[in-house]
Protein backbone atom coordinates (compact mmCIF):
# COMPACT_ATOMS: atom_id res chain seq x y z
CA UNK A 1 0.00 0.00 0.00
CA UNK A 2 2.89 2.34 0.75
CA UNK A 3 4.36 1.82 -2.72
CA UNK A 4 0.97 2.42 -4.33
CA UNK A 5 0.40 5.61 -2.33
CA UNK A 6 3.84 6.96 -3.23
CA UNK A 7 3.36 6.22 -6.94
CA UNK A 8 -0.15 7.76 -6.97
CA UNK A 9 -1.39 7.45 -10.57
CA UNK A 10 0.70 5.26 -12.86
CA UNK A 11 -0.42 7.35 -15.84
CA UNK A 12 2.00 10.06 -14.62
CA UNK A 13 4.87 7.92 -15.87
CA UNK A 14 5.17 7.46 -19.64
CA UNK A 15 7.77 4.71 -19.16
CA UNK A 16 9.31 2.66 -16.36
CA UNK A 17 12.48 4.78 -16.30
CA UNK A 18 10.47 7.74 -15.01
CA UNK A 19 9.18 5.65 -12.11
CA UNK A 20 12.73 4.52 -11.29
CA UNK A 21 13.79 8.18 -11.31
CA UNK A 22 10.98 9.06 -8.91
CA UNK A 23 12.46 6.61 -6.43
CA UNK A 24 15.97 7.99 -6.96
CA UNK A 25 17.28 4.60 -8.08
CA UNK A 26 18.47 5.74 -11.50
CA UNK A 27 22.25 5.86 -11.93
CA UNK A 28 23.77 9.32 -12.15
CA UNK A 29 25.41 10.29 -15.42
CA UNK A 30 28.42 12.53 -15.92
CA UNK A 31 29.16 13.56 -19.49
CA UNK A 32 31.96 15.50 -21.07
CA UNK A 33 32.01 15.47 -24.83
CA UNK A 34 31.72 11.88 -25.95
CA UNK A 35 32.76 10.44 -22.56
CA UNK A 36 29.96 9.07 -20.35
CA UNK A 37 30.51 7.95 -16.75
CA UNK A 38 27.70 6.31 -14.83
CA UNK A 39 27.90 6.85 -11.09
CA UNK A 40 25.94 5.97 -8.00
CA UNK A 41 22.17 6.31 -7.72
CA UNK A 42 20.84 9.86 -7.77
CA UNK A 43 18.83 9.65 -4.51
CA UNK A 44 16.58 12.38 -5.85
CA UNK A 45 12.88 11.83 -5.47
CA UNK A 46 10.81 10.03 -2.90
CA UNK A 47 12.91 8.80 0.04
CA UNK A 48 9.99 6.75 1.30
CA UNK A 49 9.53 4.94 -2.01
CA UNK A 50 13.28 4.27 -2.26
CA UNK A 51 13.37 2.91 1.29
CA UNK A 52 10.36 0.61 0.93
CA UNK A 53 11.38 -0.78 -2.47
CA UNK A 54 14.90 -1.58 -1.21
CA UNK A 55 13.43 -3.35 1.82
CA UNK A 56 11.03 -5.22 -0.47
CA UNK A 57 13.98 -6.19 -2.68
CA UNK A 58 15.76 -7.73 0.32
CA UNK A 59 12.67 -9.84 1.05
CA UNK A 60 12.15 -10.73 -2.62
CA UNK A 61 15.70 -12.08 -2.89
CA UNK A 62 14.85 -14.59 -0.18
CA UNK A 63 11.40 -15.61 -1.45
CA UNK A 64 11.24 -15.12 -5.24
CA UNK A 65 13.46 -17.37 -7.34
CA UNK A 66 13.49 -15.02 -10.34
CA UNK A 67 14.70 -12.11 -8.21
CA UNK A 68 17.15 -14.35 -6.36
CA UNK A 69 18.74 -15.49 -9.62
CA UNK A 70 19.04 -11.90 -10.83
CA UNK A 71 20.52 -10.85 -7.47
CA UNK A 72 23.11 -13.64 -7.57
CA UNK A 73 24.22 -12.71 -11.10
CA UNK A 74 24.71 -9.05 -10.18
CA UNK A 75 26.22 -9.83 -6.76
CA UNK A 76 28.88 -11.98 -8.39
CA UNK A 77 30.01 -9.00 -10.52
CA UNK A 78 29.22 -5.95 -8.37
CA UNK A 79 28.69 -6.95 -4.74
CA UNK A 80 25.76 -7.19 -2.35
CA UNK A 81 24.71 -3.55 -2.02
CA UNK A 82 24.67 -2.85 -5.75
CA UNK A 83 22.87 -6.11 -6.38
CA UNK A 84 20.06 -5.15 -3.96
CA UNK A 85 19.70 -1.78 -5.70
CA UNK A 86 19.58 -3.57 -9.06
CA UNK A 87 16.81 -5.86 -7.77
CA UNK A 88 14.89 -2.84 -6.42
CA UNK A 89 15.25 -1.20 -9.82
CA UNK A 90 13.96 -4.34 -11.55
CA UNK A 91 11.05 -4.57 -9.09
CA UNK A 92 10.00 -0.99 -9.88
CA UNK A 93 10.12 -1.77 -13.60
CA UNK A 94 7.96 -4.84 -12.96
CA UNK A 95 5.52 -2.80 -10.87
CA UNK A 96 5.23 -0.24 -13.68
CA UNK A 97 4.39 -2.98 -16.20
CA UNK A 98 1.93 -4.63 -13.81
CA UNK A 99 0.07 -1.38 -13.18
CA UNK A 100 0.01 -0.18 -16.79
CA UNK A 101 -1.07 -3.56 -18.18
CA UNK A 102 -3.30 -4.37 -15.18
CA UNK A 103 -1.74 -7.81 -14.87
CA UNK A 104 -0.90 -9.74 -11.69
CA UNK A 105 2.68 -10.75 -10.89
CA UNK A 106 3.57 -14.35 -11.61
CA UNK A 107 6.64 -15.79 -9.96
CA UNK A 108 8.21 -18.60 -11.96
CA UNK A 109 10.83 -21.10 -10.94
CA UNK A 110 13.72 -22.13 -13.18
CA UNK A 111 11.64 -24.72 -15.06
CA UNK A 112 9.05 -22.07 -15.98
CA UNK A 113 6.21 -23.46 -13.85
CA UNK A 114 4.09 -20.88 -12.07
CA UNK A 115 4.75 -20.81 -8.32
CA UNK A 116 2.52 -18.02 -7.10
CA UNK A 117 -0.06 -15.80 -8.67
CA UNK A 118 -1.75 -12.72 -7.29
CA UNK A 119 -5.51 -12.66 -6.97
CA UNK A 120 -6.77 -12.75 -10.60
CA UNK A 121 -10.04 -10.93 -9.87
CA UNK A 122 -8.35 -8.08 -8.08
CA UNK A 123 -7.17 -5.14 -10.18
CA UNK A 124 -4.68 -2.56 -9.05
CA UNK A 125 -5.25 0.99 -9.92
Amino acid sequence: MLIRSEIDSIQRFPDCKKLVSLAGLAPSLHQSGSVECHGSITKQGSRTLRWIIVEAARVAVNHDERMRNYYERVKHRRGDRKAIIAVANKMLETIWFMLTRREPYESRNVTGKSLTRSQPNRTIG
